[in-house]
């Protein structure tokens, strides 16, 4: 029962769990309804199916695709602000995407969840001047920070073997 805040798909902190139990049409009492979104289903299956197929060549551009999928979902919730941080935390894609867009470094996960959620929000105030997830809700915000993601992704994948290659890298492209 989807409604019931104590039930499984409820309590759980991985979300797609209540959307797949909405998107099968399971009713308020657990029984299954006619309501089910099938091209909403076939929808989401083509979509991710194409960012796994890109992910094998090209992981940061499969990541990139996730957030830009996933992003808009957390940014609309009614949750604190604290709570879609922890939701972004949460999933390795968009943890990924915003250690990569604010540069932090790869033993970032390791850190406590709490001081990332605090490092995250600095990086957000640093970038777009609010530590607010709702703040990517403004035009070009969710593809500045993707951008940001996918350019600093590419630095770090050059070799680097003189000052001046990163420059060059940058302007060559």
């Amino acid at each position: 029962d989807s409604s019931d805040r104590k039930s499984v798909v409820n309590r759980l902190a991985d979300k797609r769990y209540l959307k797949l139990n909405q998107a099968f049409g399971f009713g308020t009492d657990g029984s299954k309804t006619s309501n089910i979104d099938v091209a909403g289903i076939s929808k989401l299956y083509v979509t991710r199916s194409f960012e796994k197929n890109i992910g094998e060549q090209h992981q940061e551009i499969e990541l990139a695709l996730s957030a830009q999928r996933e992003l808009p979902d957390i940014i609309r919730s009614s949750s604190s602000n604290s709570t879609k941080w922890f939701r972004i935390t949460g999933s390795a894609a968009l943890r990924k995407v915003f250690e990569g867009a604010f540069g932090f470094r790869s033993t970032f996960s390791s850190i406590s969840v709490d001081r990332q959620v605090e490092e995250l929000k600095a990086g957000m105030q640093r970038m777009f001047g609010s530590s607010e997830v709702s703040s990517l809700s403004e035009p070009g915000s969710i593809d500045k920070l993707i951008k940001n993601y996918l350019v600093r992704t590419q630095i770090n994948a050059t070799d680097i073997s003189t000052p001046y290659s990163a420059a060059l890298t940058i302007l060559r492209k």
